[in-house]
């Protein structure tokens, strides 16, 4: 009788013994579960996050191509513009006509105000460049990350 009350009593010192550890064993697994959950809303806040980023690249980069297009026509606009103003200038000397320094005034301020032009849209194609660096960058580090 006394072997049957042994027997019982570790047999319920092992039953507890396995009680706590499946406890134990259930914390565990919801804490990996919980990491876990964790972890996939980080990748799924980075893979959105890179999605906006290439999404802003792409779109500086069609900006860029914009001014730099720009940038290209004024350019010619304005060699063209001194092409004509050489021209004009040739004809001015040769007519001797008082109305040279008019016509050369209204193209010099042709000119500059073509130049100005240039010159903002040099900055604002340089302030794009930096900007699509910078989200380059961010781009970068973002896949590092992952």
């Amino acid at each position: 009788m006394h072997e049957t009350v042994r027997a019982k009593e570790k047999l319920h010192l092992e039953t507890q013994k396995l009680n706590d550890e499946r406890d134990s064993l259930r914390a565990n697994l919801l804490d990996n579960n919980n990491k876990l959950d964790a972890l996939r809303k980080l990748s799924d806040g980075s893979s959105k996050s890179m999605d906006l980023t290439k999404k802003a690249i792409h779109l500086s980069q069609s900006e860029l191509e914009k001014y730099r297009k720009n940038n290209d026509d004024l350019q010619k606009e304005i060699d063209r513009i001194k092409t004509e103003q050489a021209e004009q200038d040739d004809k001015q000397e040769q007519r001797g006509a008082i109305t040279h320094g008019n016509f050369d005034a209204f193209h010099r301020m042709k000119i500059n105000n073509l130049k100005a032009e240039l010159y903002m849209s040099k900055e604002n194609r340089d302030s794009l460049k930096d900007e699509l660096l910078a989200l380059k960058k961010k781009l970068y580090t973002l896949e590092q990350k992952k």
